[in-house]
């Protein structure tokens, strides 16, 4: 605990608690020219001016830093509380987190710093399958014994480890351990991990499209025709461009910069800044969401595929097609594989836009995901998970119950959300189904893979976080 009767992190580097991240590394820059050892300055002073600059960069350390120093304050006969940081809107300190059942949401000053707890009705989860009336429990049953039967291995109940109160409007995204979700007037980060609310920022209109991240700054796109840039840290306002009405082409990001796709341009901004860098003409309406590989900005049309560079905006190539894309691109190193209906897929060089291999299941796909190398695509009918190698080869074909989105890739193995409640683990080198377990709700669209634990979404758009090891290391493989 940081005692304050040694310099806080934020004396040593001599900020006020209100700093933003780049004020903080403005200011480490500054003393360490004259606090590094070989510049004259004593060692242990520079570990110490490292270590809180390290702490104050990094949004969850610092927020437990500034949990610790309110403790130590309180302690020392002061006032409880974290420190005051401005910005904050009036909207935004009277904001209170918000209780779900019998929940123990708790929160003071617009912070949310109580644990979940489960409703009394979802408290036997981990136990017993869910299930909401008979009918759905013999279905239920009846799945289990077919799975059983035909892998070896009954789904277990999930172990769930947190969810959301709130509901999402827009698939959620992850930057590191952090979860930004979007309600119909505001914009919300949740710590992966445990599942507490790190800020709130209000937003005039509703979120339009998942948000993307770049430089540390959260960018959503809300129906205003509105581009907002959140400090990732704490979802301080850094800057607002007025864009248009948001295409379906979203938002795609490559290292500072952030491409806004609408009905008949991509525009580019600079993520920390918000100031335009440059402009691009399309063809035809977007699709589907860009994309972006290497230097490369695609975009799928509805009439082919228009690709940009993304330094000053320049059309590399355009691909025209008969038909509109009607699948999300994947991208996959230095090529991006392409639907153009039917089932059929092409894989495009990126750099010149000349097919490079194709593969043709002759049913519509529901979903597609690479790791790089592997393309790993969701077939509608018959259902199933199929793995295909750079040449259009494939791998492997692995059934499922139902026609499901894509998986998410975590350390070798992909993770399917069926629509009937299941989560199938499936190995991505031979096919193999490794195990499977029950969610306590229907999912909606991908999971999200973090670590060791995998976040789904529920057609209501709450989200709930289940742990891996517990059910998948007693599968047997």
């Amino acid at each position: 605990m940081p005692s304050l009767e040694e310099p806080t992190h934020y004396e040593r580097l001599q900020v006020d608690d209100g700093a933003t991240t780049d004020d903080i590394r403005r200011a480490y820059r500054a003393l360490a020219k004259v606090a590094h050892p070989d510049a004259g300055g004593d060692a242990d002073e520079f570990r110490l001016l490292t270590e809180a600059y390290e702490t104050l960069c990094n949004p969850l350390l610092r927020r437990e830093y500034d949990d610790r120093l309110s403790v130590e304050q309180f302690v020392q006969g002061g006032s409880f509380g974290r420190p005051h940081r401005p910005g904050r809107t009036a909207t935004d300190r009277s904001w209170r987190a918000r209780s779900a059942g019998s929940g123990g949401w708790t929160g003071t000053d617009g912070d949310f710093t109580g644990d979940v707890e489960f409703p009394s009705y979802l408290r036997d989860i981990a136990d017993a399958p869910w299930a909401k009336s008979a009918e759905t429990a013999s279905q239920r049953e009846q799945n289990d014994a077919e799975r059983e039967a035909r892998f070896g291995a009954k789904a277990r109940a999930a172990d769930i480890l947190w969810w959301s109160p709130d509901a999402s409007i827009v698939p959620p995204t992850l930057a590191g351990q952090v979860v930004v979700m979007a309600t119909g007037d505001a914009v919300l980060a949740v710590d992966a991990f445990h599942g507490r609310y790190l800020w709130r920022a209000e937003t005039v209109a509703a979120a339009a499209a998942p948000a993307a991240f770049a430089d540390e700054t959260v960018i959503v796109w809300t129906e205003d025709g509105v581009l907002h840039g959140f400090e990732l840290g704490r979802g301080v306002t850094r800057w607002e461009a007025t864009v248009g009405p948001p295409g379906r082409g979203q938002l795609t990001v490559v290292n500072d910069l952030v491409a806004a796709t609408t009905e008949t341009h991509l525009l580019a901004f600079d993520s920390l800044t918000g100031k335009p860098r440059w402009n691009g003409s399309l063809v035809a309406p977007p699709a589907v969401p860009a994309v972006t590989v290497g230097s490369t900005i695609v975009v799928g049309t509805e009439r082919g595929v228009d690709a940009f560079d993304v330094r000053k905006g320049k059309a590399r190539w355009r691909a025209p097609s008969h038909v509109p894309i009607n699948v999300p691109l994947c991208p996959a190193r230095d090529s991006v594989w392409v639907s153009a209906g039917g089932g059929k897929l092409h894989r495009m060089d990126i750099q010149s836009g000349a097919g490079v291999s194709t593969w043709d299941v002759g049913s519509p796909i529901a979903g597609l995901v690479a790791d790089g190398h592997t393309l790993f695509a969701t077939v509608v009918g018959p259902a199933q998970l199929v793995a295909v190698d750079p040449n259009g080869w494939v791998r492997w074909a692995t059934a499922l119950a139902a026609t499901s989105p894509e998986p998410a890739l975590i350390a070798g193995t992909a993770y399917v959300a069926e629509p009937s409640g299941k989560l199938i683990a499936i190995d991505t080198v031979d096919g193999e189904v490794i195990g499977g377990m029950n969610l306590p709700f229907a999912p909606f669209g991908p999971p999200l893979g973090f670590v060791d634990r995998i976040i789904v979404q529920e057609r209501g758009g709450h989200l709930w976080c289940a742990d891996l090891p517990g059910w998948l290391a007693s599968m047997p493989r």
